[in-house]
């Protein structure tokens, strides 16, 4: 160019470095009318690729700056890292700047529109994300952050403005921090004053040039089912003090330059006590003085699948010393009276638990404690290890007191246990993050299903994080658990177990092996064949089954009433050891009729033995629904009446329903029954049974029947009574079958003796 004129100068590969950033470019300056233009383009460690523009002209300056890339953690700030992009551009006259070339200065007499965005950036190894927008004019800085994440924090609509004259901020925003448990979410409006200080110290982060002042209030705190409207607080920072006050004295906080700190958590908080101790790098040493922690008030703050913490407080003293990440503890805690309503697995009120744990070292241990019931209770011991701040190596025992009992309801792989009384003795412990469960349990009065359907792994529910365990248990039964196979909406099999059931159930949750053995013995109930409920007599269910294969092997002996051609006809079903998944029995009826007969006559001749004949669709359609009556509508009368009768079995059987649907769906032409109440009560039963001893069972029924040899009124009333024994010869029945033959009690007897032998 010319000197005195208009010109260009060219400098290649210019080199930089400053304070950690180093980097390379080309810088063009063009030069003429009184004026400079500036041209530069770079990139290099720290600084990213660089790109800017700028002219001056009779002392006014105008720019723009474009970096791409450029690293956090030369900012200097602990912690922060990744990259960022941002665009400036810049206005305004330098002469004042020229003159006193500060902060204050440059922030007073140029204006400054600026954006950015943060790439991979972490900040104390959490997520941080966001773009943000501002202005800096007048000495007044505005910026806004529409959207950002800072791990599990969310941030939204921030507004920040900072006075550089009057030296003042405020602060507002909304924020939502998700938990494991939950959502905790409000907004914080906030304001402070802030002041510049000398600093000796040249290795001063530029934070620690500054002290603060600040008070704000967060509004519209929600978190699960807990919610408060304003807390308000306030605090200040000056030389590497902290202090912070909130919630009117509920929390106070006090931290010196040295790691010297002091926490304090009044009465009225959930969690109340005082914290004294240093932090020296990643080293604490403090003391955990009058720690009071109210149960019930914590649990609304935690969510608690299946149980409900109804009262009770953890409180006592502990010193803290060591690795600030993995410290350990000196002292002890004492429980007392801590109740939970329990829905899940053992349902009802448990509590009031009074209990001290002593913690040493690493080490934690519950002593031995008595946990009671509504009715007993169980011996509760445990311990386990603090590792990182986290429970680890748990070990636990439960042995139940005697004649202690509980209730449980659960389901585990494919048997659901609903309301059913039991006692356990069970032992639990901890390995590898897998909960490991040994023991036994009785279960006395209650319902179990068990469903082959639910050992498939498809057809075990998968939760996001499910708690793996191990189990063996050993079963056994009492004489009013009823148990249904292989549901209770439509159970093939069901009935009540006799006190010799037994079954011995492994599983594991992780690899979904499970092995289940045992027999079920059953001393009454049904079973569904072509829909028809057959009253069971004696039953057993074999089981030997595992991952590969679920096909117990049912026998049984059951009866059903039905009305043949020429009048009643009783209807044996037999099966030895019929596969579940190809239950075949064998029928047999009194009188004499074929099975294909029977079959006919169960199944309202749809399958006909004649099969020339027409088909009804409306009567089988009709007589085959027996059991939509049977397993809805009497169970819960038959489930009074035990209770208020206090026997162990009650049945009742009734087609009274289909008699009368078919009436109101018989054609016009067909004539009405002589007698319709004997005809809609036919066959209708009431079956009671009561357990003297495990060996001597006590039952009595009444049945109503229509007799068509009467004139008058045709229904008749015919019941048996009977006691059944246990004998080393086989299983002794007497029965008693009084009737009124011309206005004179006649009773009938009978004896028998019946066993089984297997081969």
């Amino acid at each position: 160019g010319k000197v005195g004129g208009e010109g260009e100068v060219e400098a290649k590969g210019v080199w930089v470095k400053a304070r950690g950033v180093e980097g390379r470019g080309d810088v063009t300056v063009g030069y003429g009318g009184k004026g400079l233009a500036v041209w530069a383009r770079g990139e290099g460690q720290g600084i990213g690729r660089i790109e800017a523009s700028g002219e001056y002209r009779k002392g006014d300056v105008r720019g723009e700056l474009e970096v791409n890339g450029a690293q956090l953690d030369k900012l200097q700030v602990e912690g922060l890292s990744g990259t960022a992009n941002a665009r400036i551009v810049l206005s305004g006259g330098m002469g004042k700047v020229f003159e006193d070339f500060s902060l204050e200065t440059i922030f007073e007499e140029l204006n400054v529109a600026f954006e950015g965005d943060l790439q991979s950036a972490e900040y104390q190894d959490n997520a941080l994300r966001g773009k943000f927008y501002g202005v800096l004019g007048a000495g007044t800085l505005a910026l806004d952050l529409p959207e950002a994440l800072f791990g599990r924090l969310g941030i939204m609509g921030t507004s920040i403005r900072l006075n550089m004259r009057d030296k003042t901020a405020s602060l507002s925003t909304s924020a939502a921090l998700s938990l494991d448990q939950g959502m905790l979410s409000g907004k914080i409006d906030m304001s402070a004053r802030y002041s510049k200080r000398e600093n000796d110290n040249p290795d001063a982060l530029w934070y620690q040039n500054y002290g603060i002042e600040f008070q704000g209030s967060a509004k519209n705190i929600k978190y699960l089912e807990t919610s408060v409207s304003q807390w308000e607080f306030s605090g200040k920072y000056d030389d590497g003090v902290i202090e912070f006050i909130g919630g009117k004295d509920n929390v106070k906080i006090y931290r010196t330059a040295d790691g010297k700190f002091e926490i304090g958590l009044s009465n009225a908080l959930p969690v109340s006590g005082k914290v004294r101790g240093v932090i020296n790098g990643n080293e604490i040493s403090a003391s955990m003085e009058d720690i009071d922690i109210k149960l019930r008030e914590l649990a609304s703050l935690v969510p608690m699948r299946g149980f409900q913490i109804l009262g009770g407080r953890l409180f006592g003293n502990l010193d803290v010393s060591g690795s600030l990440s993995d410290p350990e503890f000196e002292g002890s805690l004492q429980l007392s009276g801590a109740t939970v309503l329990s829905k899940e697995l053992i349902v009802g009120t448990i509590g009031p638990v009074s209990s001290n744990l002593v913690i040493s070292g690493r080490n934690a241990e519950l002593m031995p404690t008595f946990v009671p019931f509504e009715k007993g209770g169980v011996q509760l011991s445990a311990t386990c290890l603090l590792d990182r701040w986290n429970i680890t190596d748990l070990n636990a025992k439960l042995i139940s007191t005697a004649d202690s009992v509980v209730t449980i309801s659960t389901k585990i792989a494919g048997i659901t246990i609903n309301e059913t009384k039991a006692k356990v003795d069970m032992a639990l412990s901890f390995e590898n993050e897998t909960i490991i469960l040994d023991g036994s349990a009785f279960l006395d009065n209650g319902q179990v299903a068990i469903d082959p359907q639910g050992f498939l792994p498809e057809n075990m529910p998968m939760e996001p994080d499910p708690v793996m365990y191990r189990l063996r248990l050993n079963m056994s039964f009492g004489k009013q658990l009823e148990v249904y196979l292989p549901d209770t909406n439509l159970p093939l099999v069901r009935g009540f177990t006799s006190p010799t059931s037994g079954l011995y159930l492994q599983f594991d949750s992780q690899s979904q092996e499970f092995s289940l053995d045992g027999t079920i013995d059953l001393r009454s109930g049904y079973v569904l064949y072509y829909l028809r409920n057959f009253f069971l007599k004696s039953g057993k269910i074999d089981f030997s089954e595992n991952s590969t294969k679920f096909n117990p092997l049912i026998t049984a002996t059951a009866e059903l009433r039905e009305s043949g051609p020429s009048g009643p006809v009783r209807i044996t079903l037999n099966a030895e050891k019929s596969p579940l998944e190809n239950l075949n029995p064998r029928l047999s009826s009194i009188p004499f009729y074929t099975e294909t007969e029977l079959i006919s006559l169960m199944s309202g001749r749809v399958l006909a033995a004649d099969t020339s004949s027409a088909l009804d669709i409306r009567e089988a359609a009709i007589a085959t629904s027996e059991f939509i009556p049977q397993l809805n509508i009497f169970k819960t009368f038959e489930r009074n009446v035990q209770k208020a009768l206090g026997v162990d079995i009650v049945y009742i059987r009734s087609s009274f329903m289909q008699r009368w649907l078919l009436d109101l769906t018989k054609p016009v032409t067909e004539a009405n029954p002589e007698d319709p109440l004997a005809r809609y009560l036919d066959q209708s039963e009431l079956y009671i049974g009561k357990y003297l001893t495990d060996s001597a069972f006590l039952h009595a029924s009444l049945r109503f029947r229509e007799d068509p040899l009467v004139s008058a009124t045709r229904l008749r009333l015919d019941s048996e009574f009977g006691i059944e024994f246990d004998s080393p010869f086989g299983l002794i029945n007497w029965s008693i079958t009084p009737s009124l033959d011309e206005g004179s009690l006649v009773t009938g007897q009978e004896l028998s003796l019946s066993w089984r032998y297997i081969y």
